[in-house]
């Protein structure tokens, strides 16, 4: 499509379907941030590849559009370039939220490796301690 004509009326299309992939990248930024398991992530970002895809695809239609006509925008496209905005701003809190959550689960991993580092040094001494014993009081 990308090499034909497109029509006048293409752009308010595009719009709106960009508009709707953004929608479907904010509601699985949203799902990425409630998921708690990490492994359920993998998934969600699969879908987030695909919308990110396509994103590109419709982009690339725009601006081949905006190539073959030279004119002003409707008011219907400036409205739904405006929600576009809205959803992508909406689109870099959520993933600035998941960054932090991203970086507060590390945090919280390091952490549990490092209490557990210092059971197992712990538990490594005592039984140490143990086979000491057990020499002394075989000898």
């Amino acid at each position: 499509m990308e090499n034909e004509l497109l029509a006048d009326s293409d752009l308010l299309l595009l719009l709106e379907k960009k508009l709707s992939l953004l929608e479907e990248l904010l509601q699985l930024s949203n799902q990425q941030i409630t998921t708690n398991e990490m492994l359920l992530w993998e998934p969600i970002f699969q879908k987030k590849d695909d919308c990110i895809e396509n994103l590109q695809r419709i982009d690339a239609l725009i601006e081949s559009w905006s190539k073959q006509r030279k004119r002003e925008l409707h008011s219907k496209e400036i409205l739904c370039l405006q929600r576009i905005k809205k959803t992508l701003e909406h689109i870099q809190t959520t993933e600035q939220l998941f960054e932090e959550k991203v970086k507060t689960e590390q945090e919280n991993l390091s952490q549990e490796k490092h209490k557990l580092g210092s059971k197992f040094q712990v538990m490594g001494y005592l039984g140490n301690q143990k086979r000491h014993q057990q020499r002394f009081r075989t000898s």
